[in-house]
């Protein structure tokens, strides 16, 4: 085979190739064209259906947003509290979407009723409540008479703007009345609860009657439902007993023991001031006084680590308390208020301290302190 047949071969060889890669191409183009189609109707079809599972929050999101970011006083205060309500001041026009920041002058068309509503951005803060306490509070006084019942117009503390503020309560002239006052107090929050909560859908109300003597002043609250008239009887005799004492009048012994218990009692274990942890903080534990249980109450987490008698005990990651080991036995924390077989409360008296751990609690009513004694001679 000479020289030009080789050539020519190759030739032939080239032209083959070429031809083939040519079809190589054509064909990874297609197969490239069929791939990004087949992608864009896969991330299509993807999107498609995140749409429509988005769409209808979104929707309700932005109804609730046209409600209450729309910026329209009254659009926001009809969502608050399901009125009827017109400016009377400044003047808006009816049709527009947003309303300027300031201090408006309300009137609940249902009501007849007058208040301010406070705007700034989105958050409004009005004294609408207020009046309506008000309105029902009066109205229950025309029928129940309530002995040295009072009321005042006053302003509401700690805000920027003028907002109104009713004050009401009883006055009386010693000890011996609180009970009579507290059960009278207690029926009307019963029957203001119930009429103003027609009106406060959207928030919870929030007054408190107060009970005066000799200078003091003793608050209850509108619950009616956690805590009963006994709770608040307890309540604010204790607190005027402390603060008789505390300010220098003479009490007999038999008022001081029943009675005087101070709200913040210093806690001390084996003489020696008591620290926990409270988040990432160190700090000396205080006692609080328990109106309806007639006690002060620790968190045995805190103290349990300095009580000798419990042989083993385990906290959560989170710091929560698991369980404790007492004489061979496990006892496993619970959201109970009394020990249930192997199931104990986070939150103890000091009379179940003494009880459940025969331990010895010292009180100290001057230095405001409690020990315990975790070691028993």
């Amino acid at each position: 085979m000479n020289l030009e047949d080789n050539k020519d071969i190759m030739q032939r060889y080239n032209e083959y190739y070429e031809a083939n890669e040519k079809i190589r191409n054509e064909k990874r183009k297609k197969e490239r064209r069929k791939y990004i189609i087949f992608n864009i109707v896969r991330y299509s079809l993807i999107v498609f259906i995140i749409l429509a599972i988005v769409y209808p929050i979104f929707k309700e999101t932005k109804e609730y947003k046209d409600v209450f970011f729309t910026y329209n006083v009254v659009e926001q205060l009809n969502y608050m509290y399901n009125g009827d309500f017109t400016i009377i001041s400044p003047t808006i026009e009816e049709d527009d979407y947003r309303t300027p920041d300031g201090l408006y002058i309300i009137q609940d068309n249902k009501n007849v009723i007058e208040f301010k509503a406070y705007k700034q951005k989105t958050i409004l803060t009005t004294d609408y409540d207020q009046y309506l306490y008000k309105k029902y509070i009066l109205d229950y006084i025309e029928k129940n008479y309530i002995q040295g019942f009072f009321w005042e117009d006053a302003k509401q503390e700690n805000v920027n703007y003028d907002l109104y503020l009713f004050k009401f309560g009883v006055k009386i002239n010693d000890f011996s009345q609180i009970d009579e006052s507290v059960n009278q107090l207690f029926a009307l929050n019963k029957y203001v609860n119930k009429n103003v909560a027609k009106h406060l859908d959207f928030q919870a109300t929030s007054y408190k009657p107060v009970i005066i003597i000799d200078g003091f002043e003793g608050y209850m609250s509108q619950d009616v439902t956690y805590h009963d008239e006994h709770y608040y009887a307890n309540k604010i005799k204790i607190e005027y007993v402390v603060y008789l004492k505390d300010n220098g009048f003479v009490l007999d012994s038999e008022m001081i023991q029943n009675y005087y218990k101070p709200s913040d009692m210093s806690l001390f274990v084996d003489g020696k001031r008591n620290e926990a942890y409270v988040g990432n903080s160190v700090v000396p534990t205080h006692l609080v006084y328990d109106y309806s249980r007639n006690d002060y109450l620790v968190n045995l987490g805190q103290i349990m680590d300095k009580m000798k008698c419990i042989e083993e005990y385990k906290k959560e990651n989170t710091g929560k308390s698991k369980y404790i080991i007492y004489k061979g036995n496990t006892y496993y924390f619970d959201d109970i208020k009394e020990i249930s077989g192997n199931h104990i409360p986070y939150e103890w008296t000091m009379t179940m301290i003494q009880d459940f751990f025969e331990m010895a609690v010292e009180y100290n009513f001057d230095s405001k302190t409690i020990t315990i004694s975790t070691i028993i001679e």
